[in-house]
């Protein structure tokens, strides 16, 4: 026996006989453990709105599939009609979270990705021009005191415009001017591939995770390429998911996508279904909304707040780059009485954004741009000569002070980062 063990006795015993210890006083310590979860916000819809067959549900209503493996989950909590998911990283004091039962609306244009097919196909309507009366109308009709609202117009990159919106007539002044604006009315020509899109939409939602609570975007567009996005949906969903943002499409184009095969609509072409936007709206918790009322969407959406849950479950260890599927999904009968919306992947440890990545997110928002914004743009200047169609070109970039804020004494540098394609056939891309 070694002399370690041998003490170790020697001290059990003389313990052993000594008189009994004084109960120990309590300092106030507690024993605790950190558990990583994930939460999911997600909507239960009945098949009546109004109804509240939606409320009640528990932890065993709910299953749970990561990676097409059972996952056990963590709690389900109900969220009701006022509360909101807290969203891990946000600033609560930014700008303050809206009140009770108000509701945070971010109107995305997608100027990439409007006004795609009316020269083409004469029962198309021309889509921005749609865009801009519906959201009109839903200022008018179903923006609710207490609601906050913001303008994002997407032409190569997001740009956030005058900030969160808190009344209704400050809303109708900055539509106003946004439809007047020169980029707006004249966005650059369409482009070859999509990866700006993507980089520039995760790159929002990363903005828009500074905002605490729910963030329910609009997307205004016709349809964007299925082949580009498709392969990188996961990774866009996990990204809304982290940051609280909730993606609900428009159908636009549903006047011309319905009826017989005829000439000037998409009914037998491959866009008779809106299949960019179905899967958008479905990986990141959701819906695809028929036709373009914008105030008819926000008004089912704020209804259906009442449906809405917390399901959360434990993080894993080791979890790679990848973004996790989820199969998120009701047992037995509920699942024949429901339809859920939950996002479709979520945001893992090693697919955290980079420092890079989240100072261009904060460049997106009013706030942290320093009253400056900038517009970029790709000018020929002569041909190499060494190739066919390889050009030496410019990158114009023009910063802009955006307001009246005072420019900052400690500013002392502009840097402006350009990405561009060696496959770009037109301006501006």
């Amino acid at each position: 026996m070694s002399p370690r063990v041998l003490a170790l006795l020697f001290a059990v015993v003389a313990a052993s006989s000594s008189p009994p210890a004084e109960a120990p006083k309590d300092l106030g310590l507690r024993e605790s453990a950190r558990v990583s979860l994930v939460p999911l916000e997600v909507t239960v819809w009945p098949k009546t709105l109004e109804a509240d067959a939606c409320l009640g549900l528990t932890i065993d209503d709910f299953e749970l599939r990561v990676n097409n493996k059972a996952r056990a989950l963590y709690a389900v909590d109900s969220l009701g009609a006022a509360a909101e998911t807290y969203t891990p990283g946000t600033v609560p004091d930014l700008l303050g979270a809206v009140p009770p039962g108000a509701m945070s609306v971010v109107l995305f244009f997608d100027l990439w990705h409007l006004d795609v097919f009316y020269k083409g196909f004469s029962m198309c309507p021309s889509t921005k021009p749609v865009a801009f009366v519906e959201a009109r109308r839903f200022i008018n009709s179903e923006f609710q005191e207490g609601d906050r609202l913001l303008f994002v117009t997407n032409a190569g990159w997001p740009v956030i415009h005058y900030g969160w919106l808190r009344t209704r007539a400050d809303a109708l002044v900055a539509l106003d001017r946004l439809e007047r604006n020169h980029q707006v009315r004249m966005p650059p020509r369409p482009h070859v591939v999509d990866e700006e899109w993507i980089v520039g939409l995760e790159s929002l939602f990363l903005a828009l995770g500074r905002y605490p609570g729910r963030k329910d975007m609009i997307y205004l567009g016709d349809e964007f390429r299925w082949d580009d996005v498709n392969p990188r949906m996961p990774e866009i969903a996990a990204r809304a998911q982290s940051n609280g943002v909730v993606v609900n499409v428009m159908d636009l184009l549903s006047p011309c996508r319905q009826g017989e095969c005829r000439a000037g609509g998409l009914a037998c072409t491959e866009f008779k279904d809106p299949l960019s936007g179905a899967l958008l709206s479905s990986s990141t918790g959701g819906k695809l909304f028929s036709g373009a009322r914008i105030d008819s969407a926000v008004h089912e959406l704020r209804s259906m707040r009442k449906c809405r849950y917390l399901v959360s479950f434990r993080k894993e260890p080791g979890e790679g780059k990848r973004a996790p599927s989820i199969n998120l999904a009701l047992r037995g009968e509920r699942g024949k009485q429901f339809t859920l919306s939950a996002p479709s992947s979520y945001e893992t440890a090693a697919r955290a954004p980079t420092r890079d990545q989240s100072d261009e997110a904060l460049f997106l928002l009013p706030r942290f741009g320093r009253g400056l914004a900038a517009d970029v743009a790709l000018w020929p200047y002569h041909s190499t000569g060494k190739k066919k169609g390889l050009w030496k070109v410019f990158v114009l970039a023009r910063v802009d002070r955006t307001g009246e804020e005072p420019w900052p004494d400690d500013v002392t540098e502009i840097k402006v980062s350009v990405l561009l394609h060696t496959k770009s056939t037109d301006y501006g891309q």
